[in-house]
């Protein structure tokens, strides 16, 4: 303490009383919610946990996952899915694989444990595990939805390692990965379909859907540096409700689009049921988180859990994708 005299030094003694010797009930363990399954062993979900190495995450999705997914379906997996995940410091793939119990126990998990072991020997994996896979029904619509929101988690998937593996040839594509990744993102905002009608910011947005979406992932005044610089040649890149014709316009961009047509069919089944249950009174989560959850893991995809990068990007595509709009009101 402060005095007129310089410091004092001040004890506060605080008496602490244990009330009860035991614990009046068994520590908390965790409950499942009854609308929600874990799929561990012997259910519908195989989920691995690949241990990788950070440097070259990139060449294991783009070049070996592919490996990994043919096995799994050449054995009767139906489905699949990947995002990426960094903890206590190591960095994981989470690669899970959807099908028949039966099938996938007897016949899936060896055909992917073969791959995993010879992955392992040349020392492409540092190793791997199984999970129980967890669904999170209630960020993406509920139970009702789940199975189309896993439809459109294995596009994503398939349309990631098409964009990494496009990106590795200069001659064939003339973007960058943070444009293709802002391509990526706009084009799956403006797939995923117009809010559902009833609510407050809907009028303002009919027209625009990605402007509606990306309009939740930020303000107005959050524009990166990289954007201000290059504001044209953003908004020329950007633009799914004017069809895309600076992108069309680029190298690589027409195929670009091909290789996230089946990703944003998903995208826009998706977005219609969970407007259809909406319009029913049953919309189990807000369309707008359901939207920022799907940019979210795309960018996971694409770059892994970098936030700053993906605050960036989805700055620089809500930018372009909001002045694109403004002009073509304006410019009538």
């Amino acid at each position: 303490m402060d005095g007129g005299v310089g410091g004092h030094l001040m004890e506060v003694v605080v008496p602490l009383v244990r009330r009860r010797s035991e614990p009046s009930r068994v520590p908390y363990q965790g409950r499942i919610e009854p609308r929600r399954t874990r799929h561990g062993l012997g259910g519908p979900w195989l989920y691995l946990k690949l241990r990788t190495a950070r440097r070259t995450q990139d060449d294991l999705v783009r070049g070996r996952l592919g490996e990994l997914v043919e096995a799994a379906a050449s054995a009767g997996a139906e489905r699949w899915f990947f995002i990426r995940y960094t903890e206590g410091g190591e960095h994981w793939l989470r690669v899970r694989f959807g099908g028949p119990p039966d099938i996938l126990w007897s016949a899936v998990a060896p055909a992917v444990g073969a791959v995993l072991a010879e992955w392992e020997r040349n020392g492409v994996v540092a190793g791997h595990l199984v999970d129980q896979y967890d669904p999170e029904v209630e960020r993406y619509g509920g139970p009702a939805v789940q199975a189309a929101a896993e439809r459109l988690f294995q596009e994503d998937s398939t349309a990631t390692v098409r964009l990494l593996r496009m990106l590795r040839d200069a001659d064939a594509v003339s973007l960058d990965r943070e444009e293709a990744a802002a391509v990526s993102l706009a084009s799956l905002a403006h797939a995923f379909g117009p809010p559902a009608p009833g609510q407050s910011w809907v009028a303002e947005f009919a027209d625009d859907p990605a402007a509606a979406w990306l309009s939740v992932t930020g303000t107005h005044r959050e524009v990166p540096d990289r954007y201000r610089a290059d504001r044209e040649a953003w908004r020329a890149l950007l633009d799914p409700v004017g069809g895309w014709p600076g992108l069309r316009s680029r190298l690589g961009g027409e195929s670009l689009l091909e290789a996230l047509a089946e990703r944003d069919a998903a995208a826009a089944e998706y977005g219609t049921l969970l407007r259809d249950a909406a319009a029913r009174g049953e919309g189990a989560t807000p369309q707008a988180r359901v939207a920022g959850s799907l940019m979210h893991m795309t960018c996971n995809r694409l770059f892994g859990g970098d936030s700053d990068r993906e605050r960036d990007l989805l700055g620089i595509v809500r930018a372009a994708v909001h002045d694109n709009r403004k002009r073509r009101r304006y410019t009538r």
